[in-house]
């Protein structure tokens, strides 16, 4: 309740505009809100210096501010994070009858990639990549480096385990993840990360799994190691904690493991994301020009 009774105050004392900014920040995500409350505050202060008052302003104000942005060097990426915040304002205002209409409504966002290249490891610089990792003398690399690569788990489900989510069975250990969306999986791990593991805890029986310093590592900390491996690795482009899921994705869909069991592993909700992060792969080693060239070729003989 503390860091609500603030945003009330504010309601009593701010203008009305700035005062509604407020009581549409009081429903944010407490992670989130200072990002929202930094957006809203520049663009009321770019509204004050053409003289536009916040709750008169047209979907052509909107979309003028957002080309200011794009000309200071704004990139289209942190651009719709503007857009999303202060239409998400006009929309809230609007459906609590502040406004009669909703200026936010038909803004033109910049477009979205449903896919993008990105970066993933062949199978000879992951082999290399994480021959790497378990010579490292930090003792958290081989583990973090290993679920990323071999579970396909992302950065931040990696450093948040703790010992008391790795399990032990007769037949099978298992990690415990923290997924995505707040929920809980059992993964299962292979006897090399189970090894990494061993040597990440040491003989410590809880707390963090991955720590340095006797501290949780970061994701900063993996992440300038990673890039530092894959250089190493000899990987011509630059690999990042994410290219180790994405190349997860890729080596086991060329051993040929089913989509539901890639799906499962890697915490992904449909084949679609599978074949997102498997898209830069198949542009690259997909035979298709081949079949065509060779297609052409024939009805030329």
């Amino acid at each position: 309740m503390t860091g609500i009774l603030p945003l009330v105050r504010n309601l009593l004392t701010r203008p009305d505009a700035e005062a509604l900014a407020e009581e549409y920040l009081a429903t944010a995500p407490d992670a989130s809100r200072g990002k929202y409350r930094r957006i809203m505050e520049k663009w009321f202060e770019w509204c004050a210096i053409y003289e536009l008052k916040p709750l008169d302003v047209k979907r052509v104000h909107i979309e003028m501010y957002g080309t200011w942005l794009r000309s200071q060097g704004l990139s289209k990426g942190t651009l719709k994070t503007v857009y999303s915040t202060i239409c998400s304002y006009y929309r809230y205002l609007y459906e609590e009858g502040y406004l009669d209409r909703n200026p936010g409504l038909h803004v033109k966002r910049p477009p979205t990639r449903h896919w993008s290249q990105g970066s993933w490891l062949t199978r000879d610089e992951a082999q290399r990549f994480l021959m790497l990792a378990e010579s490292h003398p930090d003792d958290f690399v081989p583990g973090c480096c290993c679920l990323m690569l071999l579970n396909g788990t992302r950065v931040g489900e990696t450093l948040n385990l703790d010992i008391e989510d790795w399990h032990k069975h007769e037949s099978v250990e298992t990690v415990r993840v923290h997924r995505k969306y707040d929920w809980m999986q059992n993964l299962a791990i292979s006897d090399r990360t189970s090894r990494a593991l061993e040597r990440a805890c040491r003989n410590r029986k809880s707390g963090p799994m991955f720590v340095r310093g006797g501290v949780r590592v970061t994701q900063p900390q993996i992440l300038s190691v990673v890039v530092r491996l894959g250089h190493e690795a000899g990987c011509p482009e630059r690999i990042t904690s994410h290219s180790l899921r994405r190349t997860f994705a890729t080596l086991a869909r060329e051993e040929g493991v089913p989509d539901i069991q890639i799906m499962a592993s890697g915490g992904w909700s449909s084949r679609e994301m599978v074949d997102y992060y498997d898209m830069g792969r198949l542009s690259v080693t997909d035979n298709a020009t081949v079949t065509v060239t060779k297609a052409l070729e024939n009805n030329n003989e």
